[in-house]
């Protein structure tokens, strides 16, 4: 037998086996990872403190000098709904609902100061940032496949998310940083023999793994201590950030090789079944961001998005013996602009008596982000996706001191709501008598709610 045969017990058990939960979009850009993210609705996250900054913008890492450890929770709970307008051969649905299940995401943190280690003078850190769907229980779970009742193109389940980056300080206030999002690419040789009746033998199976890495950088000026201390009165402003950040491009794949044979009807070297599976895709992303003091209570947050998604069009083509599994979709996608904004609150200690060492912060968030899907006709594959307005509001506490504790503790917790504006779609499958076969209005509603602590040392 070729050693490159090799095999799936079943190849058609491994394409069922995905649902119609697959989605594009990763827990980082659709929520948020920490309670800071999602609370600001990412509008606050180019300016982070935290260790999700080793994704959003890496040269914020080195803002501050101490150690975190920031472990954190996020539940989602959606209301996905189709809406039939009729057609000439609508399925048969039970309610208006087509995706309510629930997803759970296990998220950690950890920023190291590193100045120790390091003969600079000015600061420099390391972050890793982690996220694990179901409770941390499940690390990899691609999916990706076509659905003849529609499936929505953002939500679903997520396998791992695992970024890294260093920042560092070249100057008082300037900050500059680097680092990668990691890819997984897997590839699945298979050969299986079977009768008529579906009884397999000779099965062999080698699914193999590669990992490769998404560049992300980031700049951010502190204008409060780049240009106040050297008493530039004309552009000395205490609090006043820029930041900019790019984000390459990622996204998970599976390549399944497999061989059938059915002995004395299909003889070796058998049938291939060579198919691509693309998921959890998200675009190049170029971020810039503002962060301007109103008064010593209130500051706000302003970052805009270009999102290439354009580039997703090729991606999903079929290759010279490789069938996408959506190539049939003939999909477009568009570039779209994402504007995102946050208003701080810092004056809530005054209301509750707290302490000097005390603190209690309160924000809230907004974002319009527009479909980067072009068409509401994708034959087979029938994605569904959105104009959605995202709302968020989420608080920290922070304990200055304790008995047990030398540095400061904040707990965290944010809301954040996705509307979906209503849209129309064209369902069709080339098995249908004729097509489209239905149209479709969709909308839905998405709840998301984030627990989280930062530990300092």
């Amino acid at each position: 037998m070729n050693k490159y045969y090799r095999a799936v017990a079943a190849a058609h058990f491994l394409l069922a086996g995905v649902n119609a939960q697959a989605g594009m979009g990763t827990v980082a850009n659709t929520f948020g990872l920490l309670p800071g993210d999602v609370g600001s609705s990412q509008a606050s996250s180019l300016f982070s403190e935290e260790a999700s900054a080793a994704y959003y913008n890496p040269a914020a890492l080195a803002q501050t000098e101490l150690t975190q450890f920031t472990p954190g929770y996020l539940y989602v709970s959606p209301e996905l709904r189709l809406h039939s307008r009729g057609g000439s051969n609508p399925p048969t649905r039970t309610g208006s609902v087509l995706s309510d299940e629930k997803n759970n995401q296990v998220v950690i943190g950890l920023k190291l100061y590193l100045n120790n280690i390091s003969p600079q003078d000015h600061n420099i850190s390391w972050g890793l940032v982690m996220a694990v769907e179901d409770d941390g229980k499940t690390m990899l779970n691609i999916e990706d496949e076509t659905s003849q009742e529609g499936q929505f193109m953002q939500y679903g389940e997520k396998p791992i998310f695992v970024s890294s980056s260093v920042g560092a300080e070249i100057r008082d206030g300037w900050f500059i940083g680097a680092g990668s999002r990691m890819n997984v690419h897997g590839t699945a040789p298979a050969y299986v023999e079977s009768t008529l009746d579906g009884q397999t033998s000779h099965e062999i199976v080698n699914v193999q793994g590669s990992t490769t890495f998404s560049a992300l950088v980031g700049t951010l000026l502190d204008f409060g201590k780049l240009f106040c201390e050297d008493k530039n009165r004309a552009l000395c402003k205490p609090g006043l950030k820029l930041a900019a950040a790019y984000r390459q491009e990622s996204f998970y794949s599976l390549e399944l090789n497999a061989v059938a044979v059915i002995p004395g009807t299909i003889n070796p070297p058998g049938v291939p079944l060579n198919v691509f599976a693309l998921d959890v895709y998200m675009p190049s992303i170029i971020a810039l961001g503002a962060r301007y003091p109103i008064n010593d209570k209130w500051f706000m947050d302003f970052t805009y998005e270009l999102q290439r998604w354009s580039d997703l069009t090729d991606k999903l083509k079929s290759k010279p013996g490789l069938n996408s599994i959506k190539d049939q979709a003939n999909a477009q996608f568009q570039d779209i602009s994402v504007p995102r904004f946050a208003l701080n609150y810092k004056g809530l200690k005054e209301y509750f008596n707290l302490n000097d060492r005390d603190d209690l912060t309160l924000i809230f968030g907004f974002a319009l982000e527009e479909s980067a899907l072009k068409d509401g006709l994708t034959p087979d594959v029938n994605w569904l996706d959105n104009d959605r307005t995202v709302l968020s509001i989420g608080t920290t506490y922070t304990l200055g001191h304790s008995t047990f504790l030398n540095n400061p503790l904040s707990f965290t917790a944010a809301y954040q709501y996705h509307m979906l504006d209503d849209r129309e779609f064209q369902l069709s499958n080339s098995d249908a008598p004729t097509e489209p076969f239905e149209t479709v209005n969709a909308d839905g509603e998405v709840s998301i709610m984030s627990f989280g602590l930062n530990l300092r040392f």
